[in-house]
């Protein structure tokens, strides 16, 4: 931004333009933007014949109508000296050039007393052209550095724009490069998992069989058919366990089944059966059935990880504190769930 009021003080007030004179500066709708008398700038015509009543503007009507129609010229006219505690009628010599702004443009005039050029002003005509081109010089200038300051700070400004987006691809990048890490850790977990698995039940496939001919060999009121029990019990136990290992492991090793007929509620009683082995003593987990059956056309792998998922992140969320963790399955007709969720919320 250019200070005008510091550009005219600094080197158009220091000018002296004979005795009384000097240089002022209108914008094109003949406003003054820089004059000596404060008090003017940001006036038009029309507001000092306001602010000045009683006073003559017959010959500033004329010049001011010159100003803003012709390139350049100059005029004898009679108007008064803004900064006189009295303002008495005054011939007066101005000479005045436009200075193009692109589109719009400032008229720069010099104005002085008729006594002070009536002899000399042949004389002075060369150094008014000077005087007056080191001015547009002058605005030039300024107005160079600032088109030249304006195109810095946009070429600034886009480069930053693209730094930004160039940025924000990066960290994407770098996301997707993570999670894919995570995927290629989760399927070879899956995988190991899965080889354990199936070792400990070739492991667990001998105590099971061993028990159970031995309990079909003794008696009920034996004291060693307690022990053969508690034997056969916990292997079985192993067992349910080993299929919720395998299950959970053909879904992080990406072997997954094509979709067929599933029972929900088989699907959430084996999920929580799994759950339960984690959950803390302060959460206790329900199961609540609305509904005899509800079969759906589904892989059941994915449904039981999806069951899976929306216990543990209710779990996370009041493993603290404590709560109840409240399964509840439930059929609803297609005409509801083609509704907005928040209306569905709202019906019941």
């Amino acid at each position: 931004m250019v200070n005008l009021n510091a550009v005219y003080e600094k080197l158009l007030k220091p000018i002296r333009v004979g005795t009384k004179g000097y240089i002022h500066v209108k914008d094109q709708q003949g406003y003054y933007l820089m004059h000596p008398s404060e008090e003017n700038i940001g006036l038009s015509l029309s507001a000092m014949k306001a602010k000045y009543p009683g006073l003559d503007y017959h010959d500033l009507e004329k010049l001011f109508k010159m100003q803003l129609t012709q390139e350049q010229g100059s005029a004898f006219y009679h108007s008064y000296w803004w900064g006189d505690k009295f303002y008495a009628k005054t011939k007066k010599i101005e000479a005045f050039s436009r200075v193009h702004l692109g589109d719009s443009f400032w008229v720069v005039a010099a104005a002085m007393n008729y006594d002070d050029v009536r002899e000399p002003i042949a004389q002075n005509r060369i150094k008014t052209i000077e005087i007056f081109s080191m001015i547009v010089l002058t605005l030039a200038c300024a107005v160079y550095i600032i088109m030249r300051t304006k195109k810095n700070k946009e070429a600034l400004e886009y480069e930053t724009r693209y730094l930004r987006e160039l940025n924000n691809k990066n960290e994407l990048l770098r996301k997707k490069d993570l999670q894919l890490q995570h995927s290629q850790k989760l399927q070879l977990i899956g995988t190991i998992s899965g080889e354990i698995a199936h070792d400990f039940n070739n492991l667990l496939t001998p105590i099971r069989g061993y028990a159970e001919i031995m309990l079909s060999r003794i008696e009920p009121t034996e004291e060693i058919y307690d022990y053969v029990s508690e034997i056969y019990d916990a292997s079985e136990k192993a067992r349910l366990i080993i299929e919720e290992i395998l299950l959970l492991s053909r879904l992080e090793s990406g072997k997954v089944k094509k979709n067929a007929p599933v029972k929900v509620e088989e699907q959430v009683e084996e999920a929580l059966g799994l759950i339960k082995s984690f959950l803390s003593p302060k959460v206790n987990a329900v199961f609540k059935k609305r509904v005899d059956s509800a079969v759906i056309f589904a892989n059941k792998v994915q449904i039981h990880q999806v069951i899976m998922n929306l216990c543990n992140n209710a779990y996370q969320a009041m493993k603290t504190t404590g709560g109840e963790l409240k399964i509840i399955l439930d059929t609803i007709p297609l005409q509801e769930v083609k509704k907005n969720p928040r209306e569905r919320l709202g019906s019941q």
